[in-house]
């Protein structure tokens, strides 16, 4: 008399696992974190404004000068 060895049955089970459908919901939806804003966006932002606002003192001044001059109404490039 021979002794049957206890042998799973690994491929069988992978396989009948394979076929049990997997209930997903197709509309899933990731939470999202709420996020504040840093020192150094403030600081970016501020220094943002500051340019702009030196950029528009200095098309005034153009604009002024311009006028003064009459130079610089159609072109207006500096060599």
């Amino acid at each position: 008399m021979g002794y049957i060895m206890p042998v799973n049955h690994d491929q069988y089970t992978q396989y009948a696992n394979r076929q049990l459908p997997v209930k997903k919901d197709p509309l899933e939806l990731t939470p999202i974190k709420k996020t504040t804003l840093t020192s150094a966006f403030v600081k970016k932002e501020h220094e943002y404004a500051l340019e702009k606002q030196s950029l528009n003192v200095k098309n005034q001044n153009n604009k002024l000068l311009s006028e003064l001059t009459g130079k610089g109404h159609v072109i207006n490039e500096w060599i």
